[in-house]
């Protein structure tokens, strides 16, 4: 187990400073592959929310 409790798979990385404006709270970002498409591990703490994105049209008006 880890100091949060369980055990990661993937690692938790770096302090995702570089995409702060679009998360309320702290989250990490490790990337996993830097290839043509690159691939990344996104962390969230407990009350962290994403405002990245918008799914219109959802069941709850979300």
């Amino acid at each position: 187990m880890t100091e949060h409790g369980f055990d990661q798979i993937f690692p938790l990385g770096a302090t995702n400073d570089a995409y702060a404006q679009y998360f309320t709270g702290q989250s990490y970002n490790a990337p996993l592959t830097d290839g043509s498409v690159p691939v990344a591990n996104i962390t969230f703490e407990p009350g962290c929310r994403n405002h990245w994105h918008i799914h219109h049209g959802r069941a709850g008006g979300r």
